[in-house]
């Protein structure tokens, strides 16, 4: 895990020709108790959820790094940034709700269903894979080429275009999350916000007509500085 979080931070273990605006900010991955313990700029105590939550571990990660999922050598993680408290032992999580619903197995399958042209299934044959959680989820993803780290454009990955695509009654075409993402849902979701662990929370919002998608889901995403 601790390989994927690091995997893009420098332009040695990237493959060639990656832009610099893909690096993100290198971990120092030190051990940590909570965001105090972490003495590095713009680092928080990260717990690391993994497959079977037997190797939870927690570590200072860059900011950005927080809420990233993927798999390591197949297994699932997550990096959850709760100021060090995996929620079972938490005072204000009783029965460790906070923490069961997070679980890696559950955050990874709720982005992958939404950023993956084919859901989960997309990531099946990968081993190892990162998940950013920059812009919600939607700049891409990292694998392992010729022992280098390489980045793979998320898609467009519209499953309708306006509210006549929807047959299922009372449906409407909407963004889910974002407009790079659009689904058939119920009408009355339109309007209310939605939350998806571990993405932000969203609004859904009804297609009034049928508007071309994007070519690109980079197409209406702001430029970052790190990913």
């Amino acid at each position: 895990m601790e390989e994927l979080i690091n995997g893009n931070c420098s332009a040695d273990t990237v493959a060639a020709g990656t832009p610099t605006s893909a690096l993100t900010v290198c971990s120092s991955l030190t051990a940590c108790a909570n965001d105090a313990a972490c003495t590095v700029a713009n680092e928080k105590c990260g717990s690391f959820h993994t497959y079977n939550n037997d190797n939870n571990v927690d570590k200072c990660v860059y900011q950005r790094a927080c809420d990233n999922v993927g798999k390591a050598a197949g297994n699932k993680f997550y990096v959850w940034c709760n100021n060090g408290a995996d929620g079972v032992t938490e005072a204000a999580d009783p029965g460790g709700q906070k923490f069961w619903s997070r679980t890696s197995d559950s955050m990874f399958n709720a982005v992958a269903t939404i950023v993956g042209v084919d859901g989960t299934s997309s990531f099946t044959s990968i081993t190892d894979v990162k998940i950013p959680s920059l812009d919600n989820f939607q700049t891409g993803w990292w694998t392992v080429v010729d022992s280098k780290y390489a980045e793979t454009d998320k898609p467009v990955n519209n499953k309708c275009q306006a509210n006549t695509d929807c047959t299922g009654t009372g449906e409407c075409c909407a963004n889910w999350p974002d407009s790079n993402n659009k689904r058939c849902i119920d009408a009355t979701k339109g309007g209310v916000e939605q939350t998806i662990l571990p993405m932000a929370a969203f609004t859904p919002v009804c297609a009034a007509s049928g508007n071309a998608a994007p070519i690109s889901a980079k197409d209406d995403l702001a430029d970052e500085a790190a990913a």
